[in-house]
């Protein structure tokens, strides 16, 4: 019983760093971005601007859902 216990923290822990590191990845992507729209904007990516609010919609709420699936794998662990 206690090595399936260590087992299950283990690859619970895994998930868990890999849901932190995507959640920080892709909101960091999207600050980057948002940062760099003011120079982006005179040159060729224009229409950025109006999208801008979709990427931060989707660096909150669409991560948090990735992150919430992510985290039904461990459901699955095995004894």
């Amino acid at each position: 019983k206690l090595t399936t216990m260590l087992k299950i923290a283990r690859k619970t822990k895994k998930i868990i760093l890999q849901n932190i590191i995507l959640a920080l990845g892709i909101k960091f992507l999207v600050l980057l971005l948002a940062f760099l729209e003011p120079f982006l904007i005179n040159t060729f990516m224009r229409p950025l601007f109006f999208v801008l609010i979709y990427l931060a919609l989707f660096a909150d709420v669409g991560v948090s859902l990735i992150a919430v699936l992510n985290s039904l794998r461990a459901m699955r662990i095995k004894e």
